[in-house]
């Protein structure tokens, strides 16, 4: 019977409490879970009928709820949606054909949280009729675009929105400099991530230290109060999807 891989653990923190803990986790979920290990590694699994399965929306959430609900109190190497195997002897080959790369990562992200930290602009921002008001730009345009003809009309349009887009980047990395700087102070695992839209500042994900949490808070506080102009947002802690990626080929 094929097995669904929820995350993968080092065996040395399998204890009583930590099977009590996943035992309980399985009664709130209904879904029943198992442990199976090898000398150095354990993955929680649960058995399904379909090793094919087409995901749905509910799947889905009781998957990552699972996995969240563990990841609050334990450190583990979560797996991604759709993690399955065959059988019992797959997981046992899975976790010792990798065990190299899954024990540097779990050693990574042992007693540490991801959170995610987003800074936007206003609603108020986003009223603006046009994004070069944001921004203060140059009243002086070069000479070859003064004029009243459409292509003149046009060709200073461009020039202006082209000044907009280089003013609104030197802002973006203004900001970011200083949230770098402001993050670095507790963590040195930080990513961030491509803006998709024209709204967001920073987008940023980082790990950190469980017991760091309190200095984190602080510091979100200072940033929300140095950008109050803007919508600062902390979320998380999530499990820590983003350092823990890995390509088993």
């Amino acid at each position: 019977m094929p097995l669904i891989i929820y995350a993968i653990f080092d065996s040395i923190n399998y204890i009583d409490s930590f099977s009590s803990y996943v035992d309980a986790i399985s009664l709130k979920s209904k879904i029943k879970l198992e442990i199976i290990s090898t000398s150095t590694l354990s993955a929680i699994v649960s058995r399904t009928t379909d090793e094919k399965k087409q995901a749905c929306q509910n799947d889905v959430m009781i998957y990552a709820t699972i996995i969240g609900d563990i990841a609050a109190k334990y450190s583990i190497l979560p797996m991604r949606y759709g993690s399955i195997v065959s059988s019992p002897f797959d997981v046992t080959e899975l976790l010792k054909n990798h065990n190299e790369t899954f024990v540097t990562i779990i050693k990574k992200i042992t007693d540490k949280e991801e959170y995610s930290l987003r800074i936007l602009y206003s609603h108020q921002d986003k009223e603006k009729n046009n994004i070069e008001d944001l921004f203060d730009l140059p009243q002086n345009v070069p000479d070859i675009l003064h004029g009243n003809t459409d292509s003149k009309k046009y060709l200073l349009n461009k020039y202006i929105k082209h000044l907009s887009e280089e003013k609104r980047l030197q802002y973006i990395d203004k900001i970011q400099s200083i949230v770098a700087c402001n993050l670095q102070k507790i963590t040195d695992l930080i990513v961030y991530n491509k803006q998709t839209t024209t709204g967001f500042i920073v987008d940023a994900v980082f790990m950190i230290e469980r017991s760091k949490k309190s200095e984190l808070l602080d510091l979100v506080i200072q940033m929300q109060t140095l950008f109050s102009e803007h919508n600062v947002v902390l979320s998380g802690p999530w499990p820590p999807y983003n350092f823990s990626n890995i390509n088993i080929g």
